[in-house]
C-alpha cells in the first residue's frame, strides 16, 4: 500500500515523526545539559580546593589578607641579580643529568625605580627528560628566575634533544647600581 499525500494517515505519520523528533532533541538536549552541569561541578570542586590550599575559602576578605600577605613583589626578590648562581646551577645540574651546556648569551639592565633583570640565553643537549629535569630543578631553586622562551629540536643524528632557553632572573628596584651585571658565561665545547 502507497500513501499518497491525501491519504489519511499522512497526518498520522507527520505526527508521529515530529513527535520522535522532539523527543530525540529532548534527550540529547539532556544529556548535553548533564554533561555541562557535570563539568561545573567538577569545576566548582577545584575552585573550593585550590581556595582551601590557599586559605581563600571563597571570602573576598581572605583575597584582600591574601595580598596584602605579599605585598610588594619585589621585596621577595633578591638585593642583587643571581645571574652568576642561575648559570652555575644550571652547569652543575647539567653536569649531573648528562645535559652538554652552552651559555650564549648574557645581558643586564637596571634603571631606577625598575625591577633589575639578567637575560639569560643558554643551550642545552640531551634527552628531553633531562633536559626537563635540568630546567625544573634550576626554576625551584630559583624561583625570580622565569622562562621567556624555551626552542626544543630533535637533535640529528643523535637520540637527543637541543633546547635553547631565554631565561630573565629579577631583582629588586633598589639594587644598587652595578649589582646585576653579568658577564657571559663560556660556553661548553660539544
Amino acid at each position: 500500500m502507497t500513501l499518497h499525500w491525501s491519504h489519511p494517515r499522512v497526518p498520522v505519520l507527520l505526527r508521529h515523526c515530529l513527535t520522535g523528533s522532539f523527543l530525540i532533541g529532548v534527550g540529547i538536549s539532556s544529556l548535553f545539559l548533564y554533561s555541562s552541569s557535570r563539568e561545573a561541578a567538577l569545576l566548582r570542586a577545584e575552585t573550593a580546593e585550590l581556595e582551601k590550599l590557599l586559605g581563600l575559602k571563597g571570602d573576598r576578605r581572605s583575597q584582600a589578607a591574601l595580598t596584602d600577605d605579599i605585598g610588594d613583589l619585589s621585596r621577595w626578590l633578591p638585593a642583587s641579580s643571581e645571574a652568576h648562581g642561575v648559570l652555575s646551577e644550571v652547569q652543575r645540574r647539567s653536569r649531573e643529568a648528562e645535559v652538554v651546556f652552552g651559555a650564549l648569551d648574557a645581558s643586564a639592565s637596571h634603571q631606577d625605580n625598575q625591577l633589575g633583570r639578567a637575560s639569560l640565553a643558554i643551550s642545552l643537549r640531551g634527552t628531553y627528560p633531562n633536559i626537563k629535569r635540568v630546567l625544573v630543578e634550576v626554576l625551584t631553586r630559583y624561583p625570580h628566575a622565569t622562562t621567556t622562551r624555551l626552542v626544543v629540536r630533535r637533535a640529528l643524528p643523535s637520540p637527543g634533544a637541543d633546547a635553547v632557553v631565554s631565561m630573565t632572573v629579577w631583582s629588586r628596584a633598589d639594587a644598587p647600581p652595578g649589582a646585576s651585571s653579568v658577564q657571559p658565561h663560556p660556553a661548553v665545547p660539544r
